[in-house]
């Protein structure tokens, strides 16, 4: 299948720099990795991934999977919330980083929630009811392959991902009703912030916005059923869609970023501390003891047998890096905001070694670690893109 290729370059505005996006119009990083190369103004070229262009990236970055940057001159960039923390040090100006420590710290943890946690329901919604899982598997798989193999490939690839993510990743009957029911509580979250503000801290974005863009975007605003729901339910929340896919940077006011009101962010917050970080912890125990899998204990609802994953791990261990990272004061300042939450946790020492540490120091070259994946991987791609 041919590549497509789109040269995105605005006269005047950013600085030319050869980088090529590899990306889906269905992926849920994708869309978050180019509304920001969009805000910020970041000249690239993006190109359409399909089986052998998934091939190229694993050579690269030791990743099959989306999305990825080839910095054009030897160097790549893989992982959404790299590539953005790398190219904000590249690019610093239109930042999307509070310059209050406490505030970065929670736009930090909001997009880490947004990206790991929302990734459950994405799925459900996506693949779970059968006239969307139809639909995105063909065309996912008519992209990366060819439309003469849409139909039957459609097929694998959506109980796949449906087995992968869901049925074999400690949903059940018991709970699937519950993970579904996760989007209406974001929805009522996102129209409560954003009924006055533009975005999520206030009249331009940060980081915490590109972090929720990605499964509101791609997944819940695009796909046929959820889409629906968020046309109905969230107007707020559809309009900034369209103000973090439209609306580049030098058109937004230049106002400091304001501390939501807590009473706004209480639900969100509650999901938070009760649910994801307890879910992070208790993935990483299993790690560290070398289970496969393990059962997961939250507040709103229980896994069983849920798949103990890696990168989660690693993910944790940056937000307590994050964490011990701000100063007495900055600390203080961020446990006054969230009480009565508890922040103790995040400061625990780094101790587990995930073999991912060095693979994820960006820029990678091609002396770089890179992790060995299945076969398969370089055919199909990693699930999760």
């Amino acid at each position: 299948m041919p590549q497509t290729k789109l040269v995105l370059y605005t006269p005047g505005y950013g600085q030319h720099v050869a980088y090529t996006l590899f990306k889906s119009d269905i992926s849920y990083f994708s869309g978050k990795v180019e509304a920001y190369l969009n805000y910020k103004g970041i000249n690239h070229t993006k190109v359409d991934c399909n089986a052998l262009t998934l091939r190229t990236l694993a050579k690269h970055t030791g990743f099959a999977k989306m999305p990825a940057i080839d910095c054009g001159n030897g160097q790549w960039l893989t992982d959404s919330s790299l590539i953005i923390e790398y190219l904000e040090q590249q690019h610093p100006s239109l930042s999307i980083i509070p310059s209050s420590a406490a505030l970065a710290f929670l736009a930090k943890l909001i997009e880490d929630y947004a990206d790991e946690w929302l990734w459950r329901p994405a799925m459900w919604w996506r693949w779970q009811p059968k006239a969307s899982r139809v639909c995105l598997g063909r065309r996912i798989f008519s992209q990366m392959f060819h439309p003469s193999l849409a139909v039957l490939g459609g097929w694998y690839f959506g109980h796949r991902q449906r087995y992968h993510w869901l049925w074999g990743d400690g949903m059940d009957k018991h709970n699937e009703t519950a993970i579904k029911h996760m989007l209406y509580l974001e929805l009522e979250t996102l129209e409560s912030l954003l009924t006055n503000n533009h975005y999520l801290f206030g009249d331009k974005p940060c980081l915490a916005d590109f972090g929720y863009f990605a499964s509101m975007f791609r997944h819940f605003a695009n796909d046929p059923i959820s889409g629906e729901v968020v046309r109905r339910q969230a107007p707020n929340t559809h309009l900034w869609l369209a103000r973090m896919w439209s609306q580049p940077g030098h058109d937004q006011a230049d106002n400091q970023y304001q501390w939501p009101a807590k009473e706004q962010m209480g639900p969100l917050l509650g999901r938070i501390f009760n649910d994801y970080l307890p879910y992070l912890h208790q993935n990483a125990d299993a790690f560290a003891n070398k289970h496969k899998r393990f059962n997961y204990q939250g507040h709103s609802f229980n896994l069983k047998g849920t798949v103990t994953d890696t990168y989660r791990v690693w993910a944790l261990q940056q937000l307590q890096l994050a964490y011990q990272a701000l100063n007495v004061v900055e600390q203080q300042q961020l446990q006054q905001y969230l009480h009565p939450f508890d922040l103790a946790p995040l400061a625990k020492p780094v101790t587990i070694a995930t073999g991912l540490e060095q693979s994820f120091q960006l820029p990678i070259s091609k002396d770089t670690p890179k992790p060995k994946y299945p076969w398969y991987q370089a055919i199909f791609g990693q699930a999760r893109n």
